[in-house]
């Protein structure tokens, strides 16, 4: 789904309204960040161990500048 989504939309320049529009409301929201989870683990407990999220930048007018999938592990 990633790959289809980076290599066959135009995500640059897309009004925050508009990617809203194509994936639903953002998990993770903060000033002009906003991110999706792609994959959760939480082993065997309640906290995650590690994420993998599609992360997007915006402009102060709310278009995406930037975006890139980042990896977290614990």
């Amino acid at each position: 789904m990633i790959e289809d989504l980076t290599k066959n939309h135009t995500l640059l320049g897309l009004k925050n309204s508009e990617l809203t529009g194509l994936l639903g409301p953002p998990d993770i929201e903060q000033d002009l960040n906003i991110g999706y989870y792609l994959e959760v683990d939480y082993g065997s407990d309640i906290d995650p161990v590690s994420t993998k999220t599609l992360s997007f930048s915006l402009n102060s007018d709310s278009t995406v500048k930037h975006y890139r999938i980042e990896e977290w592990n614990k």
